[in-house]
C-alpha cells in the first residue's frame, strides 16, 4: 500500500491557510512559554562575593569568624534558611563546623571609630532584583558547649568570692582582690582549660561557605584558603586569659586577627 502524497499546491494552501495561523499563534505564545519556563522551571542559582578581610577570634563566642560580602539571586528569588562554613586545618586534616550565630551592622562615624549592633541570625528572602550585603559572625557551637560551662563556673566562683565579708572589706578599703583570686586552682585551671581548647594556630586553612536554601533545596558553595602567623596566633592565645578577666568583671578587649581571602591552591597535577 502506497503512502498517501500531498501535491505541492495542496501545501501551498494548507500553509497560507493554517500554517500561517499557527505559525502566528506560535509566534503570540512564545514569550509567554519563555516567561513561565524562566519563572518556575528554569534552576536558580546564588552567587557569593566576599569583601574586605576575614575576622578570625577566640572570646564568648568560642573560636569564632566574621564574614562580609553580598549574595545575589540568579534567575529566581531565594529564601536562605542557613548559612554555614567549614574550616579545614591543612596541616593535619583536621575540621571544624561554624553555624551562624549574629547578623551585625557595621558604621563607620564621623570620627572614624567603628559603631557594632547584632542581632540573631534568621532566615531571609533573597531577590533578583536587590543582591543582599552580609556581615555574620560564625559560630564553632561545638565547642563553645566546651567554653561556656569553663567560664559560667567561674563566673559563679569569683561571684561567691567577691561577696564573702573578707573580700567585702577589702574592697572597702580599696584593695585589689582579683590579683589573689587569679592565682586560686579555679582560675589556673579555668585558664589551662580554655587554652587547651584554642586551635586557632599558625598555618594555612581552608574555608568553605554554604548558602543552603529551601523551596527548592539547594546548597551553593565558595571556597578560600586563609593564614595565619605565629604572631597573630599568640595573640588569639591572648584571648583565654581575656575570657577569665571578663568572667570576673575585670575591664579587658578581645584580640582579633584578619587575614585575607585566598583562593584555594589548585591540587598537584600527577605527572603521566
Amino acid at each position: 500500500m502506497q503512502a498517501p502524497t500531498v501535491s505541492a499546491s495542496g501545501l501551498q494552501t494548507f500553509l497560507k491557510g493554517w500554517g500561517s495561523l499557527i505559525i502566528a499563534t506560535t509566534a503570540l505564545l512564545m514569550p509567554a512559554v519563555i516567561a513561565i519556563w524562566k519563572k518556575f522551571f528554569r534552576a536558580g542559582s546564588v552567587d557569593i562575593y566576599e569583601t574586605g578581610l576575614l575576622d578570625v577570634t577566640y572570646g564568648s563566642w568560642g573560636p569564632s569568624i566574621g564574614l562580609r560580602g553580598t549574595l545575589r539571586a540568579v534567575h529566581r528569588n531565594q529564601f536562605v534558611r542557613a548559612i554555614d562554613l567549614t574550616v579545614t586545618k591543612e596541616k593535619d586534616g583536621s575540621t571544624h563546623h561554624f553555624d551562624w550565630i549574629l547578623f551585625r551592622t557595621e558604621k563607620i562615624t564621623g570620627l572614624g571609630t567603628e559603631d557594632t549592633s547584632a542581632e540573631i541570625a534568621s532566615g531571609f528572602m533573597l531577590l533578583t532584583t536587590q543582591p543582599h550585603r552580609y556581615s555574620i559572625l560564625f559560630s564553632d557551637t561545638a565547642l563553645l558547649g566546651e567554653v561556656k560551662p569553663l567560664v559560667d563556673e567561674l563566673v559563679n566562683e569569683w561571684t561567691e568570692y567577691k561577696t564573702a565579708p573578707a573580700q567585702i572589706a577589702a574592697l572597702a578599703q580599696r584593695r585589689d582582690i582579683y590579683l589573689p583570686f587569679s592565682i586560686l586552682p579555679i582560675h589556673v585551671g579555668t585558664f589551662t582549660a580554655l587554652d587547651r581548647l584554642m586551635y586557632w594556630e599558625p598555618g594555612r586553612y581552608s574555608l568553605e561557605m554554604r548558602v543552603h536554601t529551601t523551596r527548592p533545596e539547594r546548597t551553593f558553595t565558595r571556597n578560600w584558603t586563609f593564614e595565619i602567623t605565629k604572631a597573630e596566633s599568640d595573640r588569639l592565645r591572648l584571648n583565654c586569659l581575656v575570657l577569665c578577666n571578663v568572667a570576673c568583671d575585670q575591664p579587658s578587649t578581645y584580640y582579633f586577627v584578619n587575614p585575607k581571602y585566598q583562593e584555594p591552591v589548585p591540587p598537584k597535577q600527577l605527572n603521566p
